[in-house]
């Protein structure tokens, strides 16, 4: 069993430091989006490479026998090596899903807009921000039935 942590630990830790020489994001401060990447990118180096270990395990090859303490310690790390895999694998989904499922219940449109803000009808509304959303609000409201003169948007483009 000792040989099987080894072989498992220092894969990790050999997956660890390749990935830790390549990332560019390393040095630099971590915002949110930053930080999603290098995880993403940690989580799928961490599980492909456990995954391609694994297969070359199934080889079943002699050279491996001695160095791990017979074919059942290989048959073994093979299935720690595939637990791992699918443990990180899920991980790697759920940081690169994640954003996307809070970002899409979280968006702002006039149906959202008018359910938190009842007395919507009566009020002049104020927009600064891009235009396609501004427009999109616009005839969002318009449709609802605001007046197009209590619908004011102030434009800025991203250059």
């Amino acid at each position: 069993m000792k040989n099987i942590r080894i072989a498992w630990a220092g894969l990790i830790a050999v997956l660890s430091l390749l990935w830790w020489m390549a990332d560019p994001l390393l040095p630099q401060g971590y915002e949110y989006f930053a930080l999603r990447t290098v995880v993403i990118n940690y989580t799928g180096i961490i599980g492909i490479g456990v995954m391609s270990v694994g297969m070359m395990l199934a080889l079943r090859s002699v050279r491996l026998e001695p160095l791990l303490g017979g074919m059942d310690k290989a048959y073994r790390l093979h299935k720690w090596l595939g637990i791992t895999g699918l443990g990180v694998s899920i991980i790697h989904w759920l940081w690169a899903q994640g954003t996307k499922w809070a970002a899409r219940e979280g968006r702002l449109d006039v149906a959202r807009i008018c359910t938190t803000v009842p007395e919507w009808a009566s009020a002049d509304i104020w927009f600064c921000g891009p235009g396609g959303f501004g427009q999109a609000l616009r005839e969002g409201f318009t449709a609802k039935g605001l007046s197009p003169g209590d619908f004011h948007q102030e434009l800025f483009a991203m250059r």
